[in-house]
């Protein structure tokens, strides 16, 4: 069984994820290895849930449910549930409705949002407002209006003048996988078959003594929530951190958690091996994930911690 289920942290403040063990989950939360939003309001306590068969359903709740104001919560948490759709069948089908207008688009906004650190940043914010007003408008006619100025924006973002370039974490033909993924016709997932790990450097200048080095992964299937992870990037750079900001292998969209576990080893590997340049210890390196970019933290830590190795899986 799935559960998309909301918290109430110690400020008041809400939670929701989803799981296929809803006891455990909230107890790793309360010891405080849960998600990071929640480590810093604990105690946090099971206020809502819904129980699901599939995994799929589950988490297309959660990004509804996370869309909704704290009043909608509330109405939600309470029975007395407010909300513009009355069952789940008719928000999954609006969304869908909205989610068309852009799929064939999206794609390749992925792939400019994943690339944050090269593209003027204006544009790239702008794209993830206007994905954001696809989705999120009142009207399908809203979303229309939105979804045109969004298709526009991905034919013209534009690069910024000595961009970074991309840092593949695999030699070609060495990528490890396990997953049968050979079609996207459909645009189910934000990347393509052929999508290849890699990462960026975000460094801080060479006068600045690093506290350490950080590997930051964003959640989701990436796109929009890069440019969260690369702003986070950008706060530790102040702070004094080097990063190093991780596009992998999505954990269940559609890989598993060796691929995106592999990808993260090989993330700290590299950083490791570059140590000296980046001016760190060894063990001075830390991996800050959030939503499925935390379930890649956790897939990095079962199956590649200690003496396991990525051949102990391919």
């Amino acid at each position: 069984m799935n559960y998309t289920y909301i918290l109430e942290c110690r400020d008041g403040s809400f939670y929701t994820g989803w799981t296929n063990d809803l006891e455990k989950r909230l107890k790793t939360h309360n010891e405080g290895k849960g998600g990071r939003y929640t480590r810093s309001r604990l105690p946090v306590r099971l206020v809502y849930y819904e129980a699901y068969e599939d995994r799929k359903t589950a988490m297309s709740r959660e990004v509804i449910i996370k869309q909704l104001t704290r009043k909608e919560k509330e109405q939600l948490i309470k029975g007395g549930n407010k909300m513009a759709f009355d069952d789940l069948e008719k928000m999954l089908a609006a969304m869908k409705e909205r989610s068309d207008l852009i799929k064939e688009t999206k794609v390749t906004v992925t792939q400019i949002c994943n690339d944050t650190p090269r593209y003027e940043v204006e544009d790239v914010v702008q794209l993830s407002y206007l994905e954001g007003r696809v989705m999120r408008s009142e009207t399908l006619e809203e979303a229309k209006e939105a979804a045109e100025a969004y298709k526009e924006l991905a034919g013209k973002a534009r690069i910024r003048e000595n961009a970074p370039e991309r840092i593949y974490l695999w030699k070609e033909g060495n990528m490890p996988a396990e997953t049968d993924y050979t079609d996207n016709s459909e645009f189910k997932y934000n990347h393509n078959p052929d999508f290849k790990p890699y990462l960026y450097e975000m460094l801080i200048p060479e006068y600045d003594t690093p506290k350490g080095m950080i590997i930051v992964c964003a959640g989701g299937d990436h796109g929009t929530s890069v440019v969260k992870g690369y702003e986070i990037c950008r706060s530790l750079n102040q702070k004094g951190y080097q990063c190093l900001l991780l596009l992998n292998r999505p954990n269940h969209m559609p890989w598993n958690g060796h691929e995106c576990g592999a990808d993260s080893a090989r993330a700290v590997r590299y950083a490791r091996k570059n140590a000296k340049r980046f001016r760190i210890k060894e063990d001075n390196i830390a991996f800050a994930g959030f939503s499925n970019g935390g379930l890649t933290g956790e897939a990095l830590i079962q199956f590649y911690s200690g003496d396991k190795k990525v051949t102990d899986y391919f």
